[in-house]
């Protein structure tokens, strides 16, 4: 398994929606954005309590995730492992 360059950490609408509704992960729906990783980086997502969720490839930068653009995947859902 790829180690995890970075976290994200999802706000509630985000996990329920790849919990529940087997969804990609979009950058509006991450609360917060920790580490320095790059597009196909692997990233740890965890909830806003800091429970883990899963892990994925991440489909930007932390720097352009950061900003929570409309439209941009975080991580896509064939690319994520749920815990």
């Amino acid at each position: 398994a790829k180690p995890a360059s970075g976290r994200l950490v999802l706000d509630e609408g985000a996990r329920d929606a790849i919990l529940t509704g087997g969804r990609s992960l979009l950058a509006v729906g991450v609360a917060e954005c920790e580490g320095a990783f790059e597009e196909g980086d692997a990233v740890e997502l965890v909830a806003l309590d800091g429970t883990p969720i899963g892990k994925g490839i991440a489909g930007a930068a932390a720097a352009e995730l950061r900003g929570r653009p409309r439209g941009v995947e975080a991580v896509h859902r064939d690319r994520l492992v749920l815990y």
